[in-house]
């Protein structure tokens, strides 16, 4: 959320004072969040996702009631990892040399190892990895 926060059912005295309750406690939040250098995480139900996707990665939890962060950390993995494909090998995961999805399995399973790309040097392991140097060179 960005700008100011407005809010437009101001029609008496208690909604008047809810309001400025409101903006007061928004505007304050982000310029401390701004200064901080972070985000707000907003909690809930706020995803929306495709009902094959979430059974590709598994599903969730039977009792998860809002968005679940290892549904949400799996579905980034894989899109990071076909990313470095597209990007520094410039093929799709399934062309040749690795026709069966191995040479993506491998490499997502070097990410979900160590949690996070920069961790586990992902960068750095695709442009120093053999099919990298074989192709484009050193």
């Amino acid at each position: 959320m960005a700008g100011n926060a407005k809010v437009g059912n101001r029609i008496n005295m208690i909604t008047r004072w809810q309001a400025l309750e409101y903006i007061g406690a928004q505007n304050l939040e982000r310029r401390a969040l701004a200064a901080l250098g972070t985000l707000t995480v907003v909690p809930g139900a706020i995803g929306a996702w495709r009902r094959q996707a979430v059974e590709q990665l598994g599903g969730f939890p039977g009792d998860t009631v809002a968005e679940d962060q290892d549904l949400y950390n799996a579905e980034f993995n894989r899109a990071f990892v076909l990313a470095e494909y597209f990007g520094y090998l410039r093929r799709n995961p399934d062309e040749a040399p690795n026709t069966d999805f191995s040479g993506f399995d491998f490499w997502l399973n070097k990410l979900n190892q160590f949690g996070d790309y920069k961790t586990a040097e992902m960068v750095k392991a695709f442009i120093s990895s053999n099919e990298y140097r074989q192709r484009f060179g050193n």
